[in-house]
């Protein structure tokens, strides 16, 4: 028998977002807001990132994640 899918909670899918989201920063200095798709447990996830300057530091942070249903 096959297990279900073992849901993660909001604050796990949010640590996982902040950890992925290195991998999808933009190139261009100019932009301040990006997002990114990934996959946990079975589930899709849309993270939106946004860039604030912090004592002269560009820092991305993870504004928002959300499920989304993938279309077949």
């Amino acid at each position: 028998m096959a297990m279900a899918a073992k849901k993660l909670s909001p604050d796990q899918v949010k640590l996982l977002a902040e950890s992925l989201k290195e991998h999808f920063i933009p190139k261009d200095k100019n932009d301040s807001l990006f997002s990114f798709h990934f996959t946990a447990e079975g589930t899709s996830y849309r993270a939106d990132c946004k860039k604030s300057n912090i004592k002269g530091k560009d820092v991305w942070t993870v504004e928002k994640v959300e499920e989304v249903a993938l279309e077949s």
